[in-house]
């Protein structure tokens, strides 16, 4: 029921189903944390559950003897039976309230007077607590940058009986992205209320497990063909661009990247490099002339990659500012990015 470390600040947590449904105050001292924990833990104590009109943030509850000015905490943990509720907080105006009391949705655990309900064991407080924390528990968050917005995209799965919801709790609907964008100020109120982190290529188990995904030496790296080889190209940023060798390739100052033979496929892609097939575009940024009624010129810009490759994909033939393709035709060219020459 506890989570804490052996730093100077405590927290009880209560959990069901491996879900956080409510947190304490932060005890600053380990002394404060026991003494309720104590009081928690007593043989017969009961446990109350109290509602009160909906409010979005009531997080920071005094502790260690700080004095709160709009409402009275308990003295006795153990036989406290209600609590004033806070006077300065608003009622927010942007999203449904429960007609009841706080956390009532209708159900036999709410009475007509709200006093509360009383329970031997945790059992009855989770289910109480689990009715308003999980209204947004089938629904992930994710970040979201887009268009001059950033925030975050809360996703529904379309069978929820909200999916399309102009507005919900003062998230507004994309239907592009089928869910809302949330802003920062507003995160707190849906996670606390359900939502998950939506996750990408990582397990559970790794996560519980805070285990760390060690980097691979080509990763945010890609490879294309290059002639009889495979060109590796990085960010410029990356510590080890332009160093003459990295891991088995050559340097190609023309290529702006490392040259590898191509048996290195497999090595390259079981270490983060990610091939990109450039068959259809690997003439782009070049034009082509007919020559003389035979073969054809193939004119590159002089910082093309490619420039000053001798037999070119096997056929093109060298000319100091060109290649000559002895035997082609316009489709061969077209199909791979270049354009024909045309004269003004």
């Amino acid at each position: 029921m506890s989570n804490y470390n052996q730093s100077t600040h405590y927290q009880i947590s209560l959990v069901k189903d491996g879900k956080i449904l409510m947190t304490s105050c932060i005890f600053k001292d380990f002394e404060s944390y026991n003494f309720v924990m104590t009081q928690l833990n007593l043989p017969g104590c009961q446990y109350q559950v109290n509602y009160m009109t909906s409010v979005n943030y009531m997080t920071e509850f005094p502790c260690n003897n700080e004095s709160a000015t709009s409402y009275e905490t308990p003295t006795n943990y153990e036989t406290a039976t209600s609590y004033e509720t806070a006077t300065s907080y608003e009622t927010p105006t942007n999203y449904e309230t429960c007609t009841g009391s706080y956390g009532c949705n209708g159900t036999d655990i709410c009475s007509s007077s709200g006093g509360g309900v009383w329970s031997n064991n945790l059992e009855m407080l989770a289910e109480a607590a689990s009715q308003q924390n999980g209204l947004f528990s089938d629904m992930t968050l994710e970040e979201l940058n887009f268009r001059g917005f950033n925030g975050y995209l809360l996703i529904p799965p379309e069978g929820n009986k909200n999916f399309g919801k102009s507005n919900l709790h003062g998230a507004i609907w994309d239907n592009y992205f089928k869910g809302w964008c949330v802003n920062e100020k507003n995160l707190d109120f849906f996670l606390d209320n359900g939502a998950m982190w939506k996750l990408e290529n990582e397990s559970i188990d790794n996560i519980m497990n805070d285990e760390e995904i060690q980097p691979k030496i080509f990763d945010e790296m890609i490879f294309e063909d290059y002639d009889d080889k495979y060109l590796v190209q990085s960010y410029d940023n990356h510590p080890n661009y332009k160093d003459e060798i990295y891991n088995g390739g050559i340097w190609s100052v023309n290529g702006d990247g490392w040259l590898f033979p191509k048996n290195m496929k497999k090595f390259l892609e079981d270490n983060g490099a990610e091939y990109e097939d450039n068959s259809k575009v690997v003439f782009d940024n070049m034009v082509y002339t007919p020559s003389r009624g035979r073969g054809f010129k193939l004119l590159p810009e002089e910082d093309n990659k490619f420039y000053g490759l001798d037999k070119f994909l096997g056929k093109g033939l060298w000319r100091k500012t060109y290649w000559f393709f002895p035997s082609a035709n316009h489709n061969y060219f077209t199909s791979k990015g270049a354009e024909l020459l045309t004269y003004q």
